[in-house]
């Protein structure tokens, strides 16, 4: 019983240890994260925080992947609601979504020295249900960028996702990435011969400018997308999406802009 009872007591000791918070100029991780999602938000904030992120470094990691992967219940929803009716006690709590975006930014911060974080993210999307909350996930593996080319067969799969959601920001992160493109580029050339509008059009949805730009990324690696590129172009009769097509393809294949007449 001694020794079940030590085992316990270590392993509560180290379960401690694993969720304290690195400290920078004395204030917690979390605290640092806090000022991207202030009331007062501002540029000034947000380079702050970005120093003390990258300062704490890779030791950020763990609380930024819990971050990641929160999600409220139903029923702490449920009851959130209900507390919120009254105005005799002050509800502080900070739903998921907030710390989402808290995550999202820390690993934006951290960037490709967050390159450790690329396998416990995955976890997170394969274990999180509905996939309508892999978008933090997805959204900071695209922030981590080239080193997550690991995650791009999942990324491929969410970018062609009926949710508009999350092939959205799925598309952004493999341009951010611009990994594994024999893998990534055909899906993405597909895309643009996607014909709802709802979903793909410029000034809403930004799914297209998004696979545009994505392809963009991938440079001279794309040049598979090239015919689905040239589709595109001679698709359309808005300008707009025109000039960013030509200068996608200009990126690609400067040789295969110039034969159709792109300047």
């Amino acid at each position: 019983m001694v020794v079940i009872a030590l085992i316990g007591t270590l392993g509560a000791v180290v379960w401690l240890i694993l969720l304290r918070e690195p400290v920078y100029n004395g204030r917690k991780l979390s605290q640092w994260l806090e000022m991207y999602v202030a009331p007062q938000q501002s540029v000034e904030l947000d380079s702050q925080a970005d120093q003390a992120v990258r300062h704490i470094g890779a030791k950020a990691i763990p609380t930024l992947l819990r971050m990641a992967g929160a999600q409220d219940s139903r029923l702490t929803l449920n009851c959130l609601a209900l507390l919120r009716k009254q105005d005799v006690v002050e509800i502080r709590y900070h739903g998921a979504i907030r710390r989402n975006v808290m995550a999202e930014e820390g690993f934006r911060a951290l960037g490709a020295d967050a390159s450790q974080a690329v396998p416990g993210l995955i976890a997170i999307c394969l274990r999180a249900s509905p996939a309508k909350s892999w978008g933090p996930a997805i959204t900071s593996l695209g922030n981590i960028g080239p080193p997550a080319a690991d995650a791009v067969p999942l990324l491929v799969s969410a970018a062609t996702n009926a949710d508009p959601g999350i092939s959205s920001v799925a598309i952004v992160a493999l341009g951010r990435i611009h990994g594994q493109p024999g893998l990534a580029v055909p899906v993405l050339g597909r895309l643009l011969h996607h014909t709802n509008r709802t979903t793909f059009y410029f000034g809403g949805d930004p799914g297209l400018d998004n696979t545009i730009e994505a392809l963009e990324n991938f440079g001279p690696a794309a040049r598979l997308a090239v015919p689905d590129l040239l589709y595109a172009m001679n698709a359309t009769d808005d300008p707009n999406q025109r000039f960013h097509l030509a200068n996608a393809l200009k990126a690609i294949d400067p040789e295969a802009a110039a034969k159709a007449g792109v300047r």
